[in-house]
């Protein structure tokens, strides 16, 4: 399991260190939900309104 997560963390990197996208290194989003769960109390969090397009008028 841990060579899948190497090679999934490898491939995002180098995904992500393409100029469009201005910072070197990948997003790591789950991580984060799952320390959020484990440990919120190392987050400082805000609460904000989202809103989720899904007609595909901008996508």
């Amino acid at each position: 399991m841990s060579t899948i997560v190497v090679e999934l963390l490898d491939f995002f990197m180098a995904y992500h260190k393409d100029e469009k996208w201005g910072f070197d290194g990948a997003p790591l989003h789950d991580p984060c939900t799952i320390a959020w769960l484990l440990k919120p109390e190392i987050f400082t969090t805000i609460e904000r309104w989202v809103g989720v397009e899904t007609e595909g008028k901008y996508t």
